[in-house]
């Protein structure tokens, strides 16, 4: 449950941190968003108005992440596998998993979130990779990132 509604903050963004784990082919993902951003996306997307004092509901975060987080590896769409999510101050962490991504395949990740809400919505992509990190920023003329998987 959520105690209080998020206070407002100046800025709008969210970060995705993917790390490439070669041994067991799968990409671990963690997304953190500004709560109050999510609960906004959920009411333009389906009208619903989340209840800060009730728990969060899982399945139209699910929704919503599929709709606006692709992933696609070698030119094929990958569905993701919803792990769970967590709530800290005011954001909300919320972990999947790509599943069978073998190493130096090329990773293209879509992110939309909150970008049709905010004309200065920004999201960090950073994937990590046994080479080391890199990122992307991605923005309203820039929704894509790419990387090639690296295992050594």
């Amino acid at each position: 449950m959520i105690q209080q509604r998020a206070l407002a903050h100046p800025f709008h963004i969210s970060v995705l941190d993917i790390y490439f784990k070669p041994a067991q082919k799968v990409l671990q993902v963690e997304g953190k968003v500004f709560m109050d951003d999510l609960a906004d996306a959920i009411k333009a997307d389906t009208g619903f108005e989340i209840d800060y004092d009730q728990p969060l509901p899982k399945q139209l975060i699910e929704a919503y992440l599929e709709k606006h987080v692709i992933f696609s590896v070698n030119g094929k769409a990958k569905p993701f596998n919803f792990v769970g999510m967590e709530t800290e101050d005011g954001a909300i962490w919320i972990y999947w998993s790509v599943e069978k991504v073998k190493p130096k395949a090329k990773v293209k990740v879509s992110n939309t979130l909150f970008i049709r809400l905010f004309s200065d919505q920004q999201n960090l992509v950073n994937l990590t990779d046994p080479q080391g990190v890199r990122s992307e920023r991605l923005t309203q003329g820039n929704q894509v990132a790419v990387f090639e998987l690296r295992n050594q």
